[in-house]
């Protein structure tokens, strides 16, 4: 069995923050993808939202991802590239403990 270990989590991290106007709102595990050079990139943008001021506001109604949700984004449906990040930092949790969810 292959393990691939994300070599430096800052350098993603500032990567996703760096498109500050875009809000992915759906980081997991899931969404990376490995290429053929060993690359990890984040993908599947079907519930991003380009946004102005770095926060989107979604209908109640809408389904929230509550294992990789930040406390925001379960509150009030607040979502900002920080909850992203949130996200981010339980999707390598998730990675390291050899993809069992934490319990939150």
């Amino acid at each position: 069995m292959v393990k691939i270990y994300v070599i430096s989590e800052t350098v993603l991290i500032s990567r996703l923050s760096i498109g500050r106007f875009i809000v992915h709102r759906q980081v997991s595990s899931c969404s990376f993808y490995i290429n053929v050079d060993l690359v990890v990139q984040l993908g599947d943008f079907t519930r991003a939202r380009a946004v102005v001021d770095d926060e989107f506001i979604a209908e109640t109604e809408e389904r929230v991802w509550i294992n990789w949700a930040a406390p925001e984004v379960l509150r009030r449906h607040r979502y900002t590239t920080k909850s992203d990040v949130w996200a981010l930092a339980v999707a390598f949790w998730e990675v390291r403990l050899d993809y069992q969810l934490p319990i939150l």
